[in-house]
């Protein structure tokens, strides 16, 4: 019965599906703690007053989205600190655009990302070390939780750690959330930035000048977006399309595709069927481009992704399908304009990146007529 007992809390602790993962981490954690409160005996942390913080945010556009209102929080929290960015390709231009006086440190090829060698990807987070550690950070905050930026961090000599001990290194942390999360993502972040571990309001930053509206095409314009991050979250691109064409032959408004040039390649076998009062830009806006075409749709229709979680900061009205690949209680899109289709099954979520069922019924069970239900009431209000 104890060893039951320990095990379910092992697999609450942490993230990891295989049971000999969760024994690792556990294990590593068991032995890192008693490494750490011999070190403390010799070395004591310094003064908790940071003037330097550096927040890493390697992984997806949505996830830095949601990251936003914890950084407010932080910023108030400490006013006269320097906050600087580690970040993915994915999420730079966004932290650019948003944040001109920070550093913005590029981390291109990290173990996300799915480029380069083993020997170029850790090559290239020593690199970062070095960096990291001439810059003398007081603070260092992971919000994904990852053993491996835990483990960057302390490499990196920042004192003050903050994070999740998900997928293990809570040793090396001085601050964190344990697992399970029960909360929507923003509420989360938000509570491990705040001096009291709560978080008392949600609040975006401001963007540091207008973005300017987009002339592409006159009347109410409709953003499509069939992309996101990975299979399990896509809804079929015939059905987007057919979507679109009911919208134009309702004259309800102009369907416009975005997402990049790879997203694209999905309307491969229906562009033939993207005719006249439709506009295909996958794969031509730049990221300045496609914050002024979201800035002025009325309406945004999508799965779960980072354009979806740009539409709401932008505060447009949405229309989202949503897989049973997440926990959408969790990592939906923070917005009261937000309409959510969603169908429900017992395997949800399975956090996979491919479903592994024969069909992927969480996704081909909504069909086009409960969307397009959804678009009318959305752009009849």
């Amino acid at each position: 019965m104890r060893v039951l007992a320990i095990e379910r809390r092992v697999r609450r602790r942490y993230l990891f599906k295989k049971r000999w993962k969760r024994a690792a981490v556990a294990i590593l954690d068991g032995l890192g703690m008693v490494g750490v409160s011999l070190r403390r005996i010799f070395k004591r942390l310094p003064p908790f007053n940071p003037q330097r913080i550096l927040v890493v945010r390697i992984d997806s556009l949505g996830d830095a989205v949601l990251t936003l209102p914890a950084l407010e929080a932080l910023k108030t929290r400490f006013p006269n600190a320097q906050i600087d960015f580690l970040v993915s390709p994915a999420v730079h231009e966004l932290y650019a655009f948003l944040f001109p006086n920070s550093k913005i440190i590029l981390f291109e090829r990290n173990w996300l990302s799915g480029m380069g060698s083993f020997g170029g990807i850790w090559g290239e987070s020593f690199s970062i070390v070095k960096q990291l550690k001439a810059s003398h950070y007081d603070l260092g905050i992971d919000f994904r939780g990852d053993l491996r930026t835990i483990l960057l961090m302390s490499l990196a000599d920042i004192p003050h750690r903050w994070g999740r001990e998900g997928t293990g290194g809570g040793f090396l942390l001085t601050h964190k959330l344990p697992n399970p999360f029960q909360k929507h993502e923003i509420l989360e972040n938000v509570e491990l930035v705040s001096e009291n571990g709560s978080c008392l309001k949600v609040e975006f930053p401001p963007l540091p000048h207008a973005v300017r509206r987009s002339e592409i095409v006159q009347g109410k314009k409709v953003i499509i977006h069939v992309g996101a991050g990975y299979p399990s979250k896509r809804w079929s691109a015939e059905n987007f399309v057919e979507v679109a064409k009911r919208i134009r032959e309702k004259r309800l408004g102009t369907p416009i595709f975005i997402g990049t040039e790879e997203e694209g390649s999905l309307l491969g076998p229906y562009r033939n069927r993207i005719g006249a009062g439709m506009v295909d830009l996958t794969g031509k806006t730049s990221f300045k481009e496609l914050l002024e075409l979201l800035a002025d749709t009325d309406l945004y229709i999508g799965n779960d992704s980072g354009p979806a979680h740009l539409a709401a900061l932008l505060d447009r009205k949405i229309v989202l399908i949503f897989s049973g690949t997440n926990d959408f209680k969790r990592w939906a899109p923070w917005s009261s304009k937000l309409q959510l289709v969603h169908h429900p099954v017992p395997c949800s979520p399975c956090e996979e990146r491919v479903c592994p069922l024969e069909r992927q019924i969480c996704l081909e069970e909504i069909p086009v007529e409960e969307v397009f239900c959804a678009v009318e009431k959305a752009l009849s209000n």
